[in-house]
């Protein structure tokens, strides 16, 4: 949506700036910002899983041009992805949760009300007590 480009470029862009602060980088900000939006754009499409190798392509490539070293820019981007997965896992156990909750299992099987007489767990055509 129009909302949430915008937005994920700037929690990204701020993620990446704070990381980098964390680890002594002086790079000029706006630079974390505009990476922002260039690994936002590229996982449009369907180049690589998640950016893994081409953001630490991307990073080791510019970095050094704005006075950190090589290793210092895959640190960076290693740091980057980590904080992604981390900042992905409350979903994770929300969504889990949530379909517990719904009753709604990803083994196919059929919930039936144990209210109601002779019901059970309907699997694959088997009624089960």
């Amino acid at each position: 949506t129009l909302f949430y480009g915008p937005v994920t470029v700037l929690v990204e862009g701020t993620a990446m700036l704070l990381i980098a602060q964390s680890l002594g980088l002086d790079a000029p900000f706006v630079i974390y910002y505009v990476l922002g939006g260039i690994f936002y754009l590229l996982r449009l499409f369907p180049v690589s899983y998640s950016l893994f190798g081409i953001q630490d392509l991307i990073f080791v490539i510019v970095m050094p041009y704005l006075g950190c070293t090589a290793v210092q820019a895959l640190s960076l981007s290693i740091l980057v992805h980590a904080a992604r997965i981390l900042s992905s896992l409350p979903g994770i156990f929300s969504m889990r949760i949530l379909n517990e909750r719904l009753g709604e299992f990803s083994t196919g099987s059929v919930m039936t009300d144990p209210s109601e007489e002779g019901a059970g767990e309907q699997v694959g055509g088997e009624k089960v007590e």
